[in-house]
């Protein structure tokens, strides 16, 4: 359902991705784990774009999401003389550590650009809110419309987008607060609600676009631990439906009980990628051991 090919991501000289391969299956639940910084998120933001790569390649089924324009002769020409002048400054110049790692990055992104739009063919640029319907995301922040009903909430974007009419939407909604519980709070606003309330509400308003992927950010981060109990029995119901699901957490229990597979990323690449009784009862990477014997104290 979702291939991830050679992915890298950089914030200026940070990279946060550093080539990432990665392939989902429908129905799996894919669990990515890893400490604060380590690109997590950043990786999930890259599947619906909202951030875009720097370099790699992204594909939903058989359809590339990723696009890059193609450099044109001027672009590459400055690229060039930016690439010659900083080598020479490498190596004719007596640099600081710290300056000449900075220099260094600059080379490697530099070239990097260049190699990888060599790569490039022409092709026309995909259509990135078709491609976010398939795939909903949920917020650690949860990101309701406060000004909005939760009816609102949930209906607005299926009857903007023109997928379902008002009775439609409306219908759909009624029906998965009904699920959840929360049906006698559908003409109330996000600010009458407990944590653990909008998160789930957040989650039924991706799912009311009937995605065919689900995507969670952190879900339970800001949650009170009281209430992350109810976010993630909604996420297990979902998991029995089998909905393919793809979630960063720092909940171990889940990750155990939930997940087909578990990741394990650190310095931006993937450096465990196994089933859980696998991930957790035999780790294989030196940095994966470590950060459960802290993770599970």
């Amino acid at each position: 359902m979702i291939t991830v090919k050679n992915l890298h991501k950089s914030f200026g000289n940070n990279d946060v991705l550093r080539g990432i391969d990665l392939e989902i299956e429908k129905g799996e639940k894919v669990v990515i784990l890893g400490p604060s910084g380590c690109g997590k998120s950043t990786l999930l933001r890259c599947l619906n774009l909202l951030e875009t790569p720097t370099t790699g390649h992204i594909y939903f089924g058989n359809d590339e999401i990723t696009y890059y324009k193609k450099l044109n002769k001027v672009q590459k020409t400055m690229l060039n003389i930016k690439l010659t002048l900083l080598n020479r400054t490498v190596k004719k110049i007596k640099l600081k550590p710290e300056k000449l790692e900075v220099v260094n990055k600059k080379i490697e992104h530099i070239t990097e650009k260049l190699e990888f739009d060599s790569t490039l063919e022409k092709r026309e640029k995909p259509n990135v809110n078709k491609i976010r319907q398939n795939m909903g995301m949920v917020f650690q922040s949860f990101n309701l419309f406060p000004n909005m009903t939760i009816r609102k909430n949930i209906t607005f974007a299926p009857v903007k987008l023109k997928l379902m009419t008002e009775e439609q939407a409306n219908k759909k909604a009624e029906e998965l607060l009904g699920r959840i519980g929360l049906l006698n709070k559908i003409d109330e606003y996000p600010n009458s609600l407990s944590g653990g309330q909008k998160q789930r509400v957040a989650i039924v308003r991706a799912l009311a676009m009937n995605p065919q992927v689900m995507l969670f950010d952190e879900p339970t981060s800001a949650l009170d631990p009281e209430m992350v109990g109810e976010v993630l029995n909604l996420m297990k119901e979902l998991a029995d439906t089998g909905m393919t699901m793809v979630v960063v957490t720092h909940e171990m229990g889940f990750a155990r009980e939930v997940a087909t597979r578990v990741l394990f990323i650190d310095e931006g690449v993937i450096k465990e990628d196994a089933p859980p009784e696998e991930f957790f009862d035999n780790p294989k990477d030196p940095r994966l051991k470590d950060f459960l014997s802290k993770v599970l104290k």
